[in-house]
């Protein structure tokens, strides 16, 4: 509606909660009922939370999803609506997608990011996969997958698992 105005408008602007137009007293009649209509849009009461759960679930850019998952995550940590859209996530054709919304599950997402580890060749996606396990993997489990990484050329997994096996200590 906005472009649509504003072919007939010179001048749109929007602020302090109104909607401010330059346009011709020609043009007036023709444009005023998408204007009435921007203004009715704009007054609604806004649902933030149920348009990034929308937009989590829906949007066709993976980005734009995990995005919206992201900051329902740090907006509303917790909430049921929030956990079942980051299960849901953990289905996702993307595989950041997945990864990140198994880390933001915490413990309930590590059997996510152990199937992506077994399963997955995406070093990035590895690499946040072993870094968020950390203890959880036996240092044998981690020298495994340092192993396959450095025959692979995974240098981001390689180093994540190099790290973990550093803050095991003298032993690993």
């Amino acid at each position: 509606q906005l472009l649509r105005a504003s072919a007939d408008c010179s001048q749109i602007e929007i602020g302090d909660g109104r909607l401010r137009v330059v346009v011709s007293e020609k043009a007036l009649p023709r444009i005023l009922p998408t204007l009435v209509s921007i203004g009715r849009r704009l007054a609604e009461p806004l649902d933030v939370k149920s348009r990034l759960l929308h937009n989590a679930r829906r949007d066709a850019k993976p980005a734009v999803r995990l995005f919206n998952l992201l900051v329902l995550s740090r907006e509303h940590p917790g909430d049921p609506a929030t956990l079942e859209a980051l299960r849901g996530a953990c289905t996702d054709e993307s595989l950041k997608v997945r990864v990140r919304a198994a880390i933001e599950l915490g413990e309930e997402g590590h059997d996510i990011l152990l199937e992506i580890l077994e399963t997955s060749w995406d070093d990035a996606s590895r690499a946040l996969a072993v870094l968020h396990l950390g203890g959880k993997l036996s240092v044998k489990s981690v020298k495994s997958i340092l192993s396959r990484a450095l025959r692979k050329g995974a240098p981001q997994t390689a180093r994540a698992c190099l790290e973990a096996l550093a803050h095991r200590g003298a032993p690993a």
